[in-house]
């Protein structure tokens, strides 16, 4: 049995408020002050670890390498989001996978983080020792090392989000940015969706942050939040039952995604843009 946190991680009230019970054996909670979601069980960054080396590499729309360039039209418009901000410097992306962001990002100084996985392995195959195979605190980069620091579908896997976010802050510039990309919990898909929201997927996303409690944290941190924007994805028309199916190989949905993985149509590219998704800059302050 896991501890249950009573008091909120973001902003230390401890008005919380249990949304949904079991959810893959985890409770879904709602801080009544902040409105952060998050999940109540405390789980450690071991147990994430064995988590992610058991299941992580079993993303089969993620994985496969068709899919790739759907990535890259969210990545291309990050890139351009901060170079109109900033000139090019050097950049670490947090939770770097296989290091398709880092892939789009030439002419920077990269450099990513990422979990004892075959995505960390194809990573540092591409940028050699630039890559460190681990967490962010367990790293060891010096203050005021990097111009730009990404956290690309990491944010809310994280135990700890507020001290990731102060690490982050030590090694950023002054004035250095920071990305995060979430699931936004507070759009209208979110709401009418409820516990059945294809994020809300225990223990990988751990929070379920919204425009304001992303803010929040920032300003916790040390950050001045100062982009807050919905970037759209192209995806493949099978990556929606995929989704829907929230890990469920049993169900019907789960059914439509293997039909359309083995036919023509399952490749179709489908444009999303539900403000589901948050993107959000924040500066050193």
């Amino acid at each position: 049995m896991h501890p249950l946190k009573t008091r909120c991680p973001i902003c230390e009230r401890d008005r919380v408020s249990d949304l949904y019970s079991n959810v893959n054996g985890y409770t879904i909670t709602r801080c009544l002050s902040c409105r952060l979601v998050f999940v109540r069980e405390d789980v450690t960054v071991p147990e994430l670890i064995e988590y992610y080396q058991q299941f992580g590499a079993s993303d089969f729309v993620y994985a496969d390498p068709e899919n790739i360039e759907n990535l890259n039209y969210y990545f291309r418009k990050l890139r351009t989001l901060l170079e109109t901000r900033r000139p090019r410097g050097r950049l670490l992306d947090v939770g770097c996978s296989a290091g398709y962001f880092l892939d789009v990002m030439d002419g920077w100084e990269r450099y990513g983080i990422e979990l004892p996985s075959v995505w960390a392995d194809m990573a540092h195959k591409n940028y050699g020792s630039n890559i460190h195979v681990g967490t962010l605190e367990d790293s060891s980069y010096p203050a005021d090392f990097f111009d730009v620091v990404t956290l690309l579908d990491t944010f809310d896997h994280l135990a700890a989000p507020l001290e990731t976010l102060k690490e982050c802050r030590r090694i950023l510039k002054p004035g250095g940015q920071i990305v995060i990309k979430v699931h936004n919990i507070e759009c209208l898909y979110a709401r009418v969706s409820g516990r059945r929201f294809y994020a809300i997927i225990p223990p990988a996303h751990l929070f379920y942050y919204s425009k304001d409690t992303l803010k929040l944290a920032l300003e916790k941190s040390g950050f001045a939040m100062e982009v807050a924007t919905f970037i759209g994805h192209w995806l493949f028309l099978k990556t929606i039952p995929y989704r829907l199916a929230r890990s469920n190989q049993h169900g019907l949905i789960y059914k439509t995604y293997k039909l359309l993985d083995q036919s023509p149509l399952g490749n179709i590219k489908v444009y999303k843009n539900l403000h589901d998704i948050i993107t959000v800059i924040g500066v050193k302050a």
